[in-house]
């Protein structure tokens, strides 16, 4: 790569295969690895913070890897590539519901973990330019069916009041609906307007997932699930009017 690229490797498991494979991949790409080995993965939170991707290995412990990936989606920490178990889809479905920004299969090779790290990099800019245009128009926060959505910060505040921020992810994908409301978005169109690549045949399931987890964090927050309705054959629909709120 043209310039080298920070990245936190995660590994929950003692120094090994794995380890040695996920740090050589990624050092031999041009990333700059700080890995953690085995016990508590979250104790140099500057590191992971100022990093572009975590990298976690959820070899070892299913439950701590998924939790640690729902804490960094909660706290809209760096986006996360959970390195899973075994090759089986449900894993990777897992992975993604708990907050994963993407998941790579057991047998994938180095090529391909590297092509998916730098492919969070560049969402990352791409999102990036997205929140920063936003945040430098007036119209920053917007209003549908009750609820207040402030797109530079994430935070979602419903009908009743209830206040929650979204992740980074969720919030990517909110935004580009209600930019948009009730226009029948794709899977592909979203892929194009969120990532600003194309979208793949592995990542069809994921948008899948990412639509669902959303539907299920506004239902949690002020039941709101049923805002993004599926048009079969042809994606996903924003059903509320929305209003710029120039408080």
């Amino acid at each position: 790569m043209a310039h080298a690229r920070k990245c936190v490797v995660l590994l929950e498991m003692e120094a090994g295969v794995r380890r040695d494979f996920a740090v050589t991949a990624l050092q031999s790409g041009g990333a700059t690895v700080i890995a953690t080995v085995a016990g508590q993965p979250l104790d140099n939170l500057d590191a992971v913070f100022a990093s572009h991707v975590v990298v976690l290995d959820g070899l070892a412990s299913t439950y701590d890897s998924l939790d640690i990936c729902r804490r960094l989606a909660e706290l809209r920490g760096p986006p996360v590539i959970l390195m899973a178990g075994s090759d089986h889809e449900a894993e990777r479905i897992v992975g993604l519901e708990y907050g994963a920004d993407d998941c790579v299969p057991s047998s994938a090779s180095a090529r391909e973990l590297l092509a998916r790290v730098f492919a969070l990099v560049r969402r990352g800019a791409v999102r990036a330019s997205g929140e920063a245009a936003s945040g430098a128009d007036a119209a920053s926060r917007l209003t549908f069916a009750g609820w207040s959505f402030c797109l530079p910060s994430g935070e979602l505040k419903g009908p009743t009041g209830r206040v929650g921020f979204l992740s980074r992810t969720d919030h990517a994908v909110l935004a580009a609906f209600v930019e948009r409301p009730r226009q029948i978005l794709s899977a592909d169109q979203l892929a194009e307007i969120i990532d600003g690549e194309p979208l793949t045949e592995v990542a069809k399931v994921d948008w899948r997932v990412r639509i669902s987890r959303l539907r299920r964090r506004l239902d949690r927050l002020d039941g709101g699930g049923g805002l993004i309705q599926t048009v079969h054959g042809k994606g996903y629909v924003f059903v509320a009017d929305c209003m710029c709120d120039p408080g």
